[in-house]
Order: structure tokens, then sequence, then C-alpha cells
């Protein structure tokens, strides 16, 4: 039995169960009705024609009696919120979980380049939105050179190529 739960044969001045032919032709009519006066079908209009004009979601909104769509998008809502719900979770058992961890270097580290051991500087300070040459913004470090030079160099560069 085909029910209406949504409202769409209604929308379309239709009985429940009627044929696609039916709707084809109820919809050309309000259509038609509605480009007499200038407009278009309104949006309700249009969804329902779109559903009960498809024979597959036609035949699953006279079974469930309501769009397949607008279900299928509330069970993805619903596995969002279950998600959201597993990352607070975790975040109470496991403090810091969500939380961003503190730049790998810090002022006053020594730089020590990983190849060879070699000490390359000193750490001044760090920046999270430092502006580099060519508009290029990011983490930069500002490091004292073993000849007393500072100098700016991107984060991901040093934390690549060095430790502590």
């Amino acid at each position: 039995m085909a029910q209406d739960s949504r409202g769409y044969y209604k929308l379309l001045n239709l009985e429940p169960g009627s044929g696609i032919e039916e709707v084809n032709l109820a919809y050309g009519f309000l259509k038609y009705e509605s480009e007499k006066d200038g407009k278009a079908p309104d949006r309700k209009t249009q969804e329902a024609y779109a559903c009960l004009s498809d024979p597959g979601r036609k035949a699953k909104y006279d079974i469930r009696g309501g769009d397949v769509e607008a279900t299928g998008r509330k069970r993805m809502t619903s596995y969002w919120v279950l998600l959201v719900i597993l990352f607070a979770f975790a975040a109470f058992i496991f403090p810091g979980f969500l939380k961003p961890g503190p730049g790998r270097f810090h002022s006053g580290d020594r730089l020590v380049r990983s190849s060879n051991g070699a000490i390359f500087g000193e750490i001044v300070r760090r920046e999270q939105f430092h502006k580099f040459p060519q508009d290029r913004v990011g983490a930069g470090y500002l490091v004292r050179l073993q000849d007393g030079e500072e100098r700016w160099y991107p984060g991901s560069d040093l934390e690549l190529h060095f430790h502590k």
C-alpha cells in the first residue's frame, strides 16, 4: 500500500500509488500553470516530481513512505554525530589527544645536523606565521648561526634536517 508521508502525491494532485504517466501529466499541467503566471514550479513540487518520476525512487517511496535520498542523508548525519562523540570521548580519556603538540624546537635549543652531527646554530625564537621572501608565509625559526649572524629558516626544513 502506498503511503504519502511527505505529501508528494498531494503536491501533484494525485492519489497515492498513481503511475509514472499520471505523474508526468500532473507535473506538466502544474508546470504549464505556473509558467502561464510567469513563474517556475516551486522547489517542493520539483522535488516531488523528481522522486515520483524515477521508477526506482518511486517504488521505494511507495514502500517506505518517504524519499530514499532524504533517508540516506539522515543516516549519514547520524554517523557524523557518532564520530564526533567518539573523538570527544577519546579526548576525555587521553588528555591532549586533540591538542597540537608544541613546536619541535624551542628558544635556546642547539641545532645539530642529522647527517654528520655538526652544530649548525641556536634557536633564537619561533613564529607560527612568518613572512618569507616571495610572499610565502609559514612557521619559521630565527637561528643564530656559528658566526653570530641571525637568519630565518622555514620550520619544515629545520625539522627535517636537524635535531636537538
